[in-house]
């Protein structure tokens, strides 16, 4: 799989450990501040040194994609806006009190996939949608 083919979109990884990265997977990614202060912007050349330097942070590494169309608008008021951003209130119940402090939602359909560190097997989300 060539993450990098679709040249219109900004990737992003976050490596945490399963628990934590199978909540983002099914309901987004919950950020405070800024998407860059837990993650990587990445691209072809630089994959793999942030693969590797963030591996002490978990077993899991989730793939955000991102098009460069909504990233060069608002993307925290285009997200803030979003269904899906309003829906977060619906699951607060299942997660912990740590999740609960964010800024904004970013929601599942921006998620690629996630690689499973040990044996680098790749899921993809069936609703991956990055425009």
């Amino acid at each position: 799989m060539n993450l990098f083919k679709n040249i219109d979109v900004s990737t992003y990884l976050h490596t945490t450990y399963e628990e934590r990265a199978l909540s983002i997977f099914k309901y987004g990614f919950l950020v405070n501040e800024s998407l860059r202060n837990t993650t990587d912007l990445v691209n072809e050349q630089d994959f793999n040194f942030w693969f590797r330097y963030r591996k002490q942070y978990g077993t899991h590494t989730l793939v955000f994609q991102i098009s460069k169309k909504i990233l060069s608008k608002d993307i925290h008021r285009g997200l803030s806006s979003n269904k899906e951003f309003n829906d977060v209130y619906d699951i607060l119940d299942e997660m912990d009190d740590e999740e609960l402090s964010f800024d904004y939602l970013l929601p599942q359909r921006f998620i690629r996939g996630y690689y499973i560190r040990k044996t680098m097997e790749f899921i993809e989300n069936p609703n991956f949608n990055p425009y």
